[in-house]
């Protein structure tokens, strides 16, 4: 792995499967000269695309890391053709504390960090950009949250795994499901709180919202005859993420609500 600090127990050259884990250096005062274990598999079988699966950038969200695990313990390199890796946990510390975000706060002089958005030139702080700048095809999804672990999304995630190994010819022996078709939306923009209290959302993910439309209270228990302030949508479109934890401050964003990217086919 040139040009990083990180090392890797797996050779990504090698045929067959092989596990280990990427070691990110991290020397703190209970254990210098230590490293971060992110566990990693390679499956390779012959020539043909190579293809980087990740779950666990947001550690509290679980379908994507069993949905990746399950790949990496029922996919043998005689299934495939080309190399699969598999980083089921990749923000290792946040998705062992059950965190969205990693907990070590150390001031550290190097960090992994992933960047995305833009073109070759982004410096932005995500995966996707890591990607562009080094001109690999990335795809990201956004699956379950809340701490919980949800059948359909599950399934729905592992589906999908499937359905794009087989469509870069990487599982030939696999026979995909029906297509139940996707929508495509763009993000219109967050509603955010500008006091602290209990947020009470009055939409549900997928629900339909018009602009000026009442989407949630925030309560104020401290005091308890005031009353709640209502929370309406500066937006159009649907609700496409909702806050989870009912506690809220100033600057949380509670609704994320987006609309088609295109006109829908009546």
């Amino acid at each position: 792995m040139a040009g990083t600090l990180i090392t890797s127990e797996v050779d990504f050259e090698a045929s067959g499967k092989h596990s280990g884990f990427l070691r990110v250096p991290h020397s703190v005062h209970r254990s210098a000269y230590g490293w971060i274990p992110v566990p990693v598999v390679s499956i390779k079988n012959g020539d043909g695309p190579t293809l980087l699966i990740m779950a666990g950038n947001h550690g509290d969200e679980y379908e994507g890391q069993i949905a990746v695990s399950n790949l990496a313990r029922k996919l043998e390199h005689a299934d495939l053709s080309g190399q699969l890796i598999l980083l089921p946990m990749v923000n290792f510390p946040a998705a062992q504390a059950g965190l969205r975000t990693s907990p070590i706060e150390d001031d550290l002089p190097y960090a992994w960090v992933f960047k995305s958005g833009g073109g070759r030139t982004s410096t932005a702080h995500t995966a996707m950009s890591a990607a562009n700048r080094n001109g690999v095809i990335n795809v990201m999804a956004e699956l379950g949250g809340d701490g919980e672990v949800t059948p359909d999304i599950l399934l729905r995630a592992e589906h999908g795994l499937h359905r794009v190994l087989h469509a870069l010819d990487m599982l030939p022996s696999y026979r995909p499901d029906t297509a139940q078709g996707t929508r495509e939306l763009n993000v219109q923009g967050s509603i955010f709180a500008y006091t602290a209290g209990l947020f009470e959302p009055l939409k549900s993910i997928g629900e339909e919202v018009s602009i000026g439309e009442v989407v949630g209270r925030i309560h104020h228990p401290d005091t308890a005859q005031s009353e709640p302030e209502i929370i309406t949508s500066p937006h159009e479109g649907i609700a496409l993420c909702r806050r989870a934890m009912a506690q809220v401050v100033c600057g949380d964003a509670m609704l994320q609500i987006a609309s088609d990217a295109r006109p829908r086919a009546v």
